[in-house]
This record gives C-alpha cells, sequence and structure tokens, in this order.
C-alpha cells in the first residue's frame, strides 16, 4: 500500500528547483480518457474522489505505474517522474 497526496506533489525542474502542483484532477482526467478498462477507470475516480493522501493497493500501483512509465509519453518528464518518485519505481 502506498499513500499519495496527488494535490501536494512535488515537482523539480532541471535547475532543480522544487514546485508544489495539485495534480489530482488533470491525473485522473488523463487516466480516464486515455486508458480503457474498469480498473483504470477506477483508479482515475479514487484519486479524483480523494481528499488528501490517497491509499492505493499493489495493483493500484502497477497500473499507475504504467501511466507514468518513461515510455508512455503521457506526461511531460518533470511530471511522470515526480510520481515515480511518490511510487518509488526507478
Amino acid at each position: 500500500m502506498k499513500k499519495i497526496n496527488f494535490e501536494a506533489i512535488p515537482v523539480k525542474n532541471l535547475a532543480g528547483s522544487v514546485m508544489v502542483l495539485n495534480m489530482k484532477e488533470s491525473l485522473a482526467e488523463l487516466i480516464y480518457a486515455r486508458f480503457g478498462g474498469l480498473k483504470y477507470k477506477l483508479l482515475a475516480e479514487k484519486i479524483y474522489k480523494s481528499d488528501g493522501e490517497c491509499e492505493l493497493d499493489e495493483r493500484e500501483c502497477e497500473l499507475l505505474a504504467a501511466v507514468v512509465a518513461p515510455e508512455s509519453d503521457y506526461l511531460g518528464n518533470k511530471y511522470s517522474d515526480a510520481i515515480r518518485e511518490k511510487l518509488n519505481v526507478e
């Protein structure tokens, strides 16, 4: 289980500066719009409806890792890196 607050994701730029972003709605909408299947729909809804920390089980973490994988091209590098860091995925 992982707890991630999608309303406060620290994102680093190339210079190393960090800004905290609320990615909850945009990430949920991306998952809902781009990924098919009930599992992705439920993950999108869970993220969207979360208030503060969102508790993800192992399967949900795997689904989210697929969304933010470097080869997926769904998010820019700094955004996918920030979420992968929260998932502790290399």
